[in-house]
């Protein structure tokens, strides 16, 4: 069970893949952002509570997972990861995200889910290669239309939320297979979730819905409801 890391760990020059899961560690050194060959990263399950700003110097990561640790924040040097694919940071506390998240313009999938996000991150809607954002469990009470610019979103979840409404612009990720909204508090759908003619699944269970739109057949690719 570490509950820390070493200040030479930087030595480990060829380092590529580090798993420090399942342990006790409260903090990392500011050494840890000198690992510049690492390319996966796991530190989920443990006891993080912060991370140091040198972590954005990691800047050949591809996967990050910092799930279930107690992380408030996130470092705005966290936009140096300019080759991560995935990052992982649910079930941690987390209230907001940087808008510096929406410069990992390499990024594919994104999980948010099991936190206290009132909000998705700023920014959110450069992210044009992410296929698959994972949000649900929070206390997220609006989206914005930032969403339109994410061409490449096949899945995305907003279950267990307190979202009223839906912004239009969600109508035109042309590319969507699944999209969760079960659990929330949404009473009336957009016109325009008719030209999501690629979604396969749509959840709504749990709201407060009394019709759905009139146009919902042109969801021709629809399978489970």
């Amino acid at each position: 069970n570490l509950s820390g890391l070493p200040e030479d760990i930087n030595k480990l020059v060829k380092l590529k893949s580090l798993n420090l899961s399942s342990n006790g560690i409260q903090s990392l050194p500011e050494t840890f952002g000198e690992l510049y060959t690492l390319a996966h990263l796991s530190l989920h399950s443990n006891e993080l509570a912060e991370l140091p700003n040198s972590i954005g110097g990691l800047d050949n990561l591809v996967e990050l997972n910092l799930s279930d640790n107690s992380l408030t924040t996130l470092p705005e040097s966290i936009q140096g990861m300019q080759d991560l694919k995935v990052l992982q940071v649910g079930s941690n506390q987390l209230s907001s995200v940087p808008s510096e998240l929406g410069k990992l313009s390499k990024l594919e999938q994104l999980t948010l889910e099991n936190n206290k996000l009132t909000a998705l991150p700023k920014g959110i809607g450069d992210l044009q290669n992410l296929k698959s954002l994972f949000a649900g469990n929070n206390q997220i009470e609006e989206i914005s239309n930032d969403l339109a610019g994410m061409d490449s979103l096949r899945s995305l979840i907003l279950s267990n939320n307190s979202l009223q409404k839906l912004p239009t612009s969600i109508g035109k990720l042309k590319n969507l297979r699944l999209l969760g909204l079960e659990s929330n508090r949404i009473d009336e759908l957009p016109k325009n979730l008719k030209d999501l003619t690629k979604v396969n699944s749509l959840f709504l269970s749990d709201n407060q819905l009394t019709s759905l739109p009139k146009d919902i057949e042109k969801m021709s690719s629809l399978v489970y409801l």
